[in-house]
């Protein structure tokens, strides 16, 4: 695994045997207010996906960007409205071609302070805060990651298309049948291939040491 300095970001290395398309990739900087994007990621189970069968459903979500921070928060700059819920966090901010222009990373919670004056004690407070999002969610701009990846010894040549994003089309309608690529039935055995991922990682990297 190989962080990135001064944003929250890292790289993981892994191997499979199945074959994946991969994401085209955008210049972020003509992302713009107003423009539609879409949020891909595994959110972490609710109660009904307990008492469903505990399978985890890949969530496909659109929304549009809000707007952008003035000053980036650890790296995260743009703002969108898309639906996102707890372990999505490093999926992909996809503009209406599909190309990947951010990392979604972070989404707004409610002030705690709000309930402390209810007369809610501190840890209290903050657990509900942390339950509550006002519906604002933010990532970190592709392109910093491009511009940070060297300082990470990440050396590739990177094809980033400098088009606009193209006008959305009509809507998708997705087929009743859920496809069987979008559930995971056993959570630890996904874990369990990312950790051995990293284990491969670090033993390479100790060759070279």
């Amino acid at each position: 695994m190989k962080p990135l300095p001064g944003i929250d970001l890292a790289v993981v290395e892994f191997t499979s045997e199945q074959d994946y398309q991969v994401a085209k990739l955008a210049n972020s900087e003509l992302a713009s207010q107003g423009q539609g994007v879409f949020i891909s990621g595994w959110p972490a189970l609710g109660v009904v996906g307990r008492e469903a069968g505990g399978q985890l459903i890949r969530q496909f979500t659109d929304g549009q960007i809000s707007g952008f921070l003035e000053k980036p928060f650890i790296g995260y700059q743009m703002i969108y409205t898309n639906i996102t819920r707890a372990g999505m966090s490093g999926g992909p901010v996809l503009d209406a071609g599909g190309r990947v222009i951010g990392i979604h990373g972070l989404g707004d919670k409610e002030d705690p302070t709000k309930f402390t004056r209810q007369g809610f004690t501190q840890e209290e407070a903050s657990s509900i805060a942390n339950k509550i999002k006002p519906g604002f969610n933010y990532a970190i701009p592709i392109n910093s990651f491009f511009q940070l990846a060297p300082q990470a010894g990440i050396f590739l040549s990177w094809q980033v298309e400098n088009s606009p994003a193209p006008e959305l089309g009509e809507p998708y309608v997705a087929s009743a049948e859920p496809d069987p690529r979008d559930t995971i039935d056993d959570i630890n055995t996904t874990l369990d291939t990312v950790n051995n991922a990293i284990n491969t990682v670090d033993k390479i990297r100790n060759l070279f040491r």
